[in-house]
């Protein structure tokens, strides 16, 4: 089942690193339908990043990544 993420919206990362950085969240869902479903309902789903920044998780920020 892919695990949501979201890219921080914190420019450091592609100014100093030159690429964006990818949260993963500890929600898993079995599609993009559930997912929406939930953010629908108004579950929250928030990540933290390394550089410190949290981030609310939207249908519009919301990314899905299949396990390795």
């Amino acid at each position: 089942m892919p695990t949501v993420a979201v890219t921080c919206p914190n420019l450091f990362h592609v100014e100093q690193e030159g690429s964006v950085s990818l949260i993963l969240t500890d929600r898993v869902v079995e599609s993009r339908e559930e997912l929406d479903a939930l953010l629908d309902k108004g579950v929250e789903i928030h990540a933290r990043c390394y550089c410190g920044r949290s981030t609310t998780v939207t249908p519009r920020n919301a990314e899905l990544v299949e396990p390795t």
